[in-house]
């Protein structure tokens, strides 16, 4: 991982009011999970985007939700002001905790504070706190509770013969076949749609997060309803209330050598 910017909330009454309360050493976590920093990073599994989002729209219900670019290899990612202080904190070493409350007096100290823990050398021990920093986060894998009957895509890696597979597409729900799914009019509405991607290595999965990152807002957006990794590789359950004909690329490839 490595952390290539990291931005001030935007400006707006909400952040006035949070310095006022700050330089008073006064917490409102209500308001503070509202204010979202912005930070760049660089990961090395694409996979633990996939968990932060989760952890952001299902366990957190946010509605700002951290962004993918794949090409890049980067994840925008959007942490509150309560996880930012809940990180210093968390990051801190016990006998300097008490400095805490007079060094997060304004958002720049904060800034400052977070920069330090994630951009400096800090005496060699900034893989320690990028990893607290992941860990804190959610930004990778964490426990789940997860229902998807993974003998199902055990069954349709069994059924394809001939083929090496590392890759499998379940459709759990859908008023559609598999043909009409690949050659759907988009002139109609094609319903609900569920389905669990498997991956044999968490490292191939940066399509999905893709994906996911540009149709997180709109009519026709794909969410996702659940991760589960373990030592088979990894399972990402996601659905649409919306599908439009518009298959993505790699589920489309992936259901063809599935099926044709």
């Amino acid at each position: 991982m490595k952390v290539i910017s990291i931005s001030n909330p935007e400006k707006n009454d909400e952040l006035e009011f949070a310095e006022s309360l700050l330089s008073r050493s006064i917490f409102n976590d209500k308001l503070f999970d509202r204010i979202h920093f912005k930070i760049v990073i660089k990961l090395d599994d694409p996979s633990d985007y996939l968990y932060r989002i989760l952890w952001e729209s299902v366990y957190l219900n946010r509605s700002k939700i951290s962004r993918c670019d794949h090409t890049q290899d980067r994840i925008i990612l959007y942490p509150s002001l309560s996880e930012i202080i809940g990180y210093i904190y968390t990051t801190t070493p016990p006998r300097l905790a008490h400095l805490i409350p007079d060094s997060i007096k304004t958002i720049e100290e904060i800034n400052n504070s977070i920069t330090q823990f994630l951009m400096d050398d800090n005496s060699g021990q900034l893989i320690t706190y990028h990893s607290y920093f992941k860990q804190y986060m959610r930004l990778g894998r964490f426990e789940t509770k997860f229902t998807y009957n993974k003998e199902r895509a055990s069954l349709i890696m069994g059924s394809i013969n001939d083929i090496e597979v590392d890759s499998v597409v379940d459709i759990e729900s859908s008023p559609l076949s598999i043909d009409d799914l690949l050659v759907y009019d988009k002139t109609d509405n094609g319903g609900c749609i569920q389905m669990t991607l498997y991956y044999k290595n968490p490292k191939d999965t940066g399509p999905v997060c893709e994906m996911i990152s540009s149709k997180l807002d709109g009519p026709h957006m794909w969410e996702i309803s659940n991760v589960s990794q373990d030592d088979s590789g990894i399972y990402i359950t996601i659905f649409t209330m919306n599908y439009d004909g518009n298959m993505p690329l790699f589920i489309r490839t992936i259901l063809e050598n599935q099926y044709h």
